[in-house]
């Protein structure tokens, strides 16, 4: 146990079926960025021969504010000083979601590295963009929909998209596989998970 001002109170989405507030150590919430969220963007970047990501790179992150994870985690990584170390991180976690769309809508040459959803990229941005893109890398949380539409978003972002498993009670415990673009392995530094099926109710 931590002194209670060590936490972080964060919320989930509900996507499990329910929404549920969890205390998560902001030391552990450190460690995650730096051996497991950094590594993600880093092989989101991969190429088959090298990383390109580099000092200074945009990265845009569509995610919501705190008290969801994405949120916090930026913010816990940003410190006082409300920015992030190393990289160029757009846009503002706080604005609206539309504006969040919007951004790489009207930023989109401007954008080094992305992290959104693959549904939001097909139903709101490539459809919005008349031009080529040529990301560095491209993070997509909601999997399934990459995989339906991988062709598609490849040749309109200019890379693979690439994935990982993660949710609020454990943080990113996986890293991207670099031979399969939507493969990803878990990271044991994380802790050692069973995956039990939810029996559904009589």
């Amino acid at each position: 146990m931590y002194p209670l001002e060590e936490y972080e109170r964060i919320r989930t989405s509900g996507t499990s079926g329910k929404e549920k507030w969890f205390m998560i150590p902001r030391s552990y919430i450190n460690k995650t960025i730096i051996e497991t969220a950094i590594p993600v963007f880093m092989l989101s970047t991969h190429n088959g021969e090298r990383l390109a990501m580099e000092y200074g790179d945009t990265i845009y992150v569509n995610t919501a504010p705190r008290p969801f994870l994405g949120g916090s985690m930026a913010s816990v990584a940003s410190g006082e000083k409300e920015k992030p170390p190393l990289f160029n991180v757009v846009p503002n976690f706080n604005i609206a979601f539309e504006d969040k769309v919007k951004y790489f809508i009207n930023n989109s040459n401007s954008i080094d590295i992305a992290a959104t959803q693959a549904s939001i990229l097909v139903s709101q941005i490539m459809p919005s963009i008349k031009h080529s893109v040529s990301l560095k890398g491209l993070f997509c949380m909601d999997t399934a929909i990459a995989e339906a539409y991988f062709k598609e978003i490849t040749e309109a972002m200019g890379t693979t998209p690439k994935t990982t498993y993660g949710s609020t009670e454990t943080l990113f415990c996986s890293l991207p596989s670099l031979q399969y673009p939507l493969g990803f392995f878990l990271d044991w530094r994380r802790g050692i998970f069973e995956f039990i099926p939810i029996r559904k109710e009589a």
